[in-house]
């Protein structure tokens, strides 16, 4: 083990780490290019600092690059120990796109809890296991539309929940023609491939995965009229902020899940982020929800564009949270 670990695995996760930094690396200058020419006190560069490049304590909020470095290295190491466990099983990759996860970036409006459930739903009816995450970008325009889309989609690495071969062109026609999964572009709702069998397929798979937006995503007319492709093109200057402000209002887990023997590699992730939010003498306490509501009115007022209005971003502590004060 230690040979095939020194031979094949170790290379493979560092060269997605080497993908991972230099991708944030990206999404982080486009940040402090979208704020350099903000006027802001010292309170609010504190805050920024904070929710997006600081060590912070006690909420995994996912717009801090070291809470995401930790969650996303977990994550490719938690896929090599899956190839090492079994490493000739089927698996699947499975991109679920569809109306429910559009909204604007003028006004972003996403609910993790109704995209999970129905993932969830979905995959589960197809007999597949494994982890997924909810991955949100910028689009540029589209002719005709008012502003940028922000869509959030789902990424998941699947197998079957009961052995056997899965067949792939089956399922996802079964799922495509899903009313519920309906995709007003006329792009596939949901697209499913094989996994090769490669231990650097699967490392990659854990790069691509929380990986941050460092793109906008450019959508293309296909020439046979059937939806658009997306190519990675630069953002629009604004559109990096506006990110942050999103995934300020997300935790980690508010963005991942599981499914069956899936939970193996969510609990991994999941404990490599409670070490890097505990309580040290370097670390900042993370801003509580309504603290960061406020910094962003504040903001938004004085720095930001004046069509940009609050995200919304239901979660299950929101839920709770709500339920609590009626």
């Amino acid at each position: 083990m230690g040979l095939l670990a020194d031979t094949f695995i170790a290379p493979s996760i560092d060269a997605a780490m080497l993908e991972v930094d230099t991708n944030a690396a990206q999404f982080k200058a486009e940040f402090h290019r979208d704020i350099q020419s903000w006027s802001l006190d010292r309170r609010e560069q504190a805050f920024l600092s904070g929710i997006a490049d600081r060590r912070i304590s006690g909420r995994a909020l996912l717009s801090n690059a070291k809470v995401h470095r930790a969650a996303q290295s977990a994550l490719i190491d938690a896929m090599a120990d899956l190839w090492l466990r079994e490493p000739e099983r089927q698996r699947v990759w499975v991109t679920m796109a569809w109306d429910a996860g559009v909204s604007w970036e003028r006004q972003p409006d996403v609910d993790l809890v109704s995209l999970k459930a129905i993932t969830n739903r979905h995959l589960g009816r197809a007999g597949l296991e494994g982890f997924g995450v909810v991955e949100t970008d910028v689009w540029k325009n589209i002719a005709g539309e008012e502003g940028r889309r922000l869509v959030s989609h789902v990424h998941f690495l699947g197998a079957s929940a009961i052995g056997g071969h899965l067949k792939v062109r089956e399922i996802e026609a079964n799922m495509c023609s899903r009313r519920a999964l309906s995709n007003s572009l006329g792009a596939r709702s949901v697209v499913i491939k094989n996994v090769g069998p490669t231990v650097d397929d699967l490392t990659r798979i854990g790069r691509y995965m929380l990986k941050r937006p460092a793109f906008a995503k450019n959508p293309v007319p296909r020439a046979d009229g059937g939806g658009f492709r997306l190519q990675d093109v630069a953002h629009a200057r604004g559109s990096v902020s506006r990110l942050i402000e999103l995934f300020s209002h997300c935790e980690v887990g508010n963005v991942i899940f599981s499914i069956g023997a899936g939970r193996t590699i969510a609990e991994k992730v999941r404990q490599a982020v409670r070490q890097e939010i505990a309580p040290r003498g370097s670390a900042t306490p993370a801003p509580t929800h309504e603290e960061i509501q406020a910094h962003w009115a504040r903001i938004r007022q004085s720095c930001g564009k004046g069509d940009f209005r609050p995200c919304r971003v239901i979660t299950r502590a929101d839920q709770r949270g709500r339920w609590l004060r009626y």
